[in-house]
């Protein structure tokens, strides 16, 4: 991230040996930007996993059409499921009397088109 400034106010003065040391660690600072990105990385997850905005807004649902945009590489053109499709169709609420996944809806259902 370019444009990132540290300011450092300190109420008692330094000597020269300890801005020496403190200089030197500020150099290397990979570990602490490897913790900044850990916990960047767990709030999106939590964010994907709770379907919030990280200012806790919930998301929008998504459209049908994001639906039958995802299920087209795991159908066939006779309407059934691929391989992989079936592997993941138990992973994908489905609804009721279709094959297209329904949104917001926690059941484990497969149904099969005919």
């Amino acid at each position: 991230m370019s444009g990132v400034v540290f300011e450092v106010k300190l109420d008692a003065p330094l000597d020269k040996e300890s801005v020496q040391q403190l200089e030197q660690r500020l150099r290397d600072l990979s570990q602490l930007m490897g913790l900044i990105g850990d916990k960047l990385t767990e709030s999106a997850i939590k964010r994907f996993d709770t379907s919030t905005a990280p200012d806790g807004t919930p998301w929008a649902p998504n459209l049908r059409t994001t639906y039958e945009r995802l299920s087209q590489p795991y159908l066939r053109k006779n309407g059934r499921l691929t391989e992989k499709g079936r592997r993941c169709s138990s992973l994908i609420p489905v609804l009721p009397g279709s094959f297209l996944p329904a949104p917001n809806q926690t059941s484990q259902s497969s149904v099969r088109p005919s």
